[in-house]
């Protein structure tokens, strides 16, 4: 039986950053009107990304509306993810920049407004990772 140790995804960005990949990271925030009560859930952002506002924003919860600010917020993250995906940097013409995430630590928070500045949550999530660090998980039998 082999044995791994789990990473965090801040642990994971630590160490691609220090081997000089590029890393882009963002904070989803945005809450559409209908979901106050939820809030902005894991995965709540994938219908902007997606463009499929239309069918939906969330499946929990009374139905979400629609509103100009969710299609431009859509617009934006759909035109970063396809810029990402042909070029591996998100950034073009006409977008807000998205910074690397590097030493500084910026990340990109998309809301009703999209803008970069520090992750206000890091030192929650180094708190995170250095409990997690070394806890071992064993693979289950085969």
């Amino acid at each position: 039986m082999g044995r791994r140790y789990f990473v965090s995804v801040l642990g994971g960005s630590t160490i691609d950053v220090a081997r000089g990949c590029r890393e882009f990271e963002y904070e989803f925030t945005r809450v559409p009107v209908g979901s106050e009560a939820l809030g902005a859930t894991h995965g709540s952002e994938l219908p902007y990304v997606f463009g499929t506002l239309d069918r939906g924003i969330g499946s929990r919860g009374p139905p979400p509306r629609v509103t100009a600010v969710d299609t431009q917020v859509s617009e934006v993250m759909q035109q970063y993810w396809t810029n990402f995906a042909k070029t591996g940097n998100p950034n073009g013409v006409g977008l807000p920049e998205w910074p690397r995430y590097d030493t500084e630590h910026a990340i990109l928070h998309l809301d009703k407004t999209i803008t970069a500045g520090p992750d206000a949550n890091r030192a929650k999530y180094q708190y995170l990772s250095t409990a997690e660090a070394g806890l071992l998980v064993r693979e289950p039998p085969r």
